[in-house]
């Protein structure tokens, strides 16, 4: 089956509906699941409108926002992401350290973004260029073993098409609500303008190939409406990353060593006016200061990340 979106919430509407009535109803090892009849095919042509805002998913922003970052940077370090997401935990075998995550293995086992980008930059007609999350030797090993977390998203294709980067990512099985349409499209559409920042090119198409794509049934979560378009009605305007400042890559490195539990000061406009009151207005939450949250919330300069920061800290407003 293949779809085509404008972005994540055009394909959350139209989706989600499609799984209920089409899907196969079947025992997982994490429960039962509505399981895609084939696999799934989809494209969302402005990935850059990456944040969910549909009400009852409840997607946490301030998690995505970091996580991306995390991935990003090549980070797998769980302790901040437990900041955000204490079962984040139960995806260790070590209790310190994820072992699929995604940013790590393209960075530091083997450099994989280094000649991918040169190769690119040198070559733009390149049909070559693949990264790769799955790693046979480890994986097979956690396989055998019973390993906590096996990369569900095994590779990622980029290919240069009319001057625009564009993005395959191959999926061997995927939750839509938690993970395709939820973390995975925050943070492989953030992977992508960075990318496409580092080339000076502009972004294209996100593609994404699902093997298994399902629904959780103990997650009692409404259907969307048939249409979610947020981006449109409310006629948002996307705040870029400007991954080409000077003192971007610094930033990046202090946001994800420490800007997920301290207020601290950055260089570029992105990092001070999104991710620095995105993350202060989440520290204020957990500390018990909901209204000072709200307050700090107000100040994100990213209305989609404002929206969405909103609508959590709404949901979970004191009595």
């Amino acid at each position: 089956m293949e779809f085509n979106f404008r972005n994540v919430n055009d394909a959350y509407a139209g989706m989600v509906p499609w799984l209920v009535e089409n899907g196969i109803k079947t025992d997982s090892r994490n429960g039962p699941v509505l399981r895609a009849p084939e696999p799934v095919t989809w494209t969302l042509e402005r990935p850059w409108e990456r944040v969910l805002l549909d009400p009852y998913r409840d997607a946490n922003p301030f998690f995505h926002l970091y996580e991306g970052l995390w991935m990003i940077y090549g980070s797998n370090a769980v302790r901040p992401l437990c900041h955000f997401v204490k079962r984040m935990v139960d995806f260790t075998d070590d209790g310190a350290t994820v072992p699929g995550a995604y940013g790590y293995r393209w960075q530091n086992k083997i450099d994989q973004w280094r000649p991918a980008l040169a190769t690119l930059a040198n070559d733009p007609g390149t049909r070559r260029v693949v990264l790769a999350m799955y790693d046979p030797k480890q994986d097979t090993k956690a396989l055998v073993s019973g390993g906590k977390d096996i990369p569900c998203n095994t590779h990622m294709y980029l290919t240069l098409r009319e001057g625009k980067l564009c993005m395959t990512i191959l999926n061997r099985s995927n939750d839509i609500e938690w993970g395709a349409l939820g973390a995975n499209a925050v943070h492989f559409s953030m992977v992508h303008e960075w990318a496409s920042d580092i080339l000076n090119v502009a972004e294209g198409p996100l593609t994404v190939f699902s093997n298994d794509l399902h629904k959780y049934l103990d997650r009692d979560i409404p259907p969307p409406p048939e249409k979610l378009e947020p981006y449109q009605e409310l006629d948002i305007d996307c705040v870029p990353m400007g991954c080409q400042a000077p003192g971007w890559a610094r930033d990046l490195r202090r946001a994800v060593r420490q800007g997920w539990q301290r207020n601290l000061g950055y260089d570029t406009p992105w990092f001070q006016e999104v991710f620095k009151p995105m993350m202060l207005a989440h520290n204020l939450y957990k500390e018990g200061h909901w209204g000072r949250a709200w307050d700090a919330v107000q100040k994100v300069s990213a209305k989609d990340w404002r929206l969405a920061g909103e609508g959590w800290l709404n949901a979970r407003q004191p009595a």
